[in-house]
């Protein structure tokens, strides 16, 4: 299952949750802290042959400009 990392816009606070596809599509996420309905989804790395980055490394042929 997909961890997906979020953001509130009330209290700041950043938070992770385990959804399925069809579960993020259905529910209504709240902030575990404040209990708002103001996230924002956050950025998330991905795995790809072993390693991760997110971007701006030098490592990876992706990140080299």
């Amino acid at each position: 299952m997909p961890t997906y990392n979020f953001s509130c816009s009330e209290c700041k606070k950043k938070f992770e949750i385990d959804l399925s596809l069809k579960e993020k599509e259905d529910k209504k996420i709240t902030c575990p802290n404040c209990g708002s309905k103001k996230i924002k989804q956050g950025f998330e790395s991905f795995f790809s042959n072993g390693s991760s980055c997110g971007g701006g490394c030098s490592s990876c042929p992706g990140c080299h400009n």
